[in-house]
């Protein structure tokens, strides 16, 4: 069995879709926390609606998106649908909830855009949310079996979960 290739094979979806999710749920949570816009909390509703979904349901339209984007056993195609992660917009949307808004306004007022804002003053501030996200998703990307499986055809592809588990019976 090529565990090394299993094992190689784990660490880039993990790392993929972990590094994916702190950047999609920090850049999509800043807006809803601290930019006033039209349908904010409507938007943010919604988002958290999907959480509700169980990822069983998922499972047809993203495999037929992932054959029409043809990213069927390929790497790219197991991380892509966990990069919009309903759980890492929420959590560092409350994060950033926390910080103190006088500090950002004095960056406004200081000169700086928003980019600079964000990039400059807030990204520095959340680190910990961002350590303990990196921790979660990375936890639930390597443990992922479903998806992987799914997705996941040629042997020499699987993460090490496909993998020990394409092992099972085997030698019975």
């Amino acid at each position: 069995a090529p565990i090394v290739a299993w094992f190689t094979n784990s660490i880039i979806p993990a790392a993929g879709s972990t590094l994916g999710s702190m950047i999609v749920g920090t850049m999509a949570g800043y807006p809803l926390a601290r930019i006033k816009f039209p349908f904010r909390n409507a938007i943010f509703v919604g988002i958290l609606a999907t959480q509700m979904l169980p990822f069983h349901l998922l499972l047809i339209p993203l495999f037929l998106l992932m054959i029409n984007l043809s990213l069927i056993d390929t790497h790219l195609g197991v991380i892509l649908p966990l990069l919009a992660h309903p759980f890492g917009l929420f959590y560092m949307r409350q994060y950033m909830l926390g910080l103190p808004q006088e500090i950002l306004d004095a960056a406004r007022v200081d000169g700086a855009s928003e980019y600079a804002v964000f990039f400059r003053v807030v990204l520095p501030m959340v680190r910990p949310a961002l350590a303990t996200l990196a921790i979660l998703f990375s936890l639930e990307s390597w443990n992922d079996l479903l998806w992987p499986l799914i997705v996941m055809r040629t042997e020499d592809n699987y993460p090490l979960t496909v993998g020990i588990q394409s092992q099972l019976g085997l030698y019975r």
